[in-house]
């Protein structure tokens, strides 16, 4: 058309989009299906916060307490213990992992462009 476009930049967006993959069409193939495994990992820590909990934070004698942990409470405390702290800080920090990166996902699903 013969136009001269030296001295103006030249912009566009480009939005692409799996329509094969019904609802997941706005993920890029390598995280094809990771919502489903973020959900399951999410529901697994859950499940073993939720065991460790009651292991070491009911009081020996419970219905939920075996003998060894009775005898073990005379030294010190489970719940004190640092392993079992650390290991109930670790399953709290990844159920927040689980749950954030659900949400982004969300979030990429709702509007394309993630939070």
């Amino acid at each position: 058309c013969g136009a001269v476009l030296d001295d103006v930049p030249v912009r566009y967006r480009l939005h692409a989009r799996n329509i094969e993959w019904g609802w997941q069409e706005e993920f890029s193939m390598e995280y094809m299906g990771l919502p489903w495994v973020y959900g399951l990992c999410w529901a697994g820590f859950a499940l073993g916060l939720l065991r460790l909990v009651l292991r070491t934070r009911l009081p020996p004698g419970s219905k939920y307490c075996d003998q060894r942990q009775s005898a073990l409470a005379q030294d010190l405390p489970m719940n004190h213990h640092p392993y079992i702290q650390l290991l109930l800080l670790s399953f709290v920090m990844s159920l927040c992992s689980c749950q954030l990166h659900l949400a982004h996902q969300y979030v990429l699903i709702r509007n394309g462009y993630g939070s």
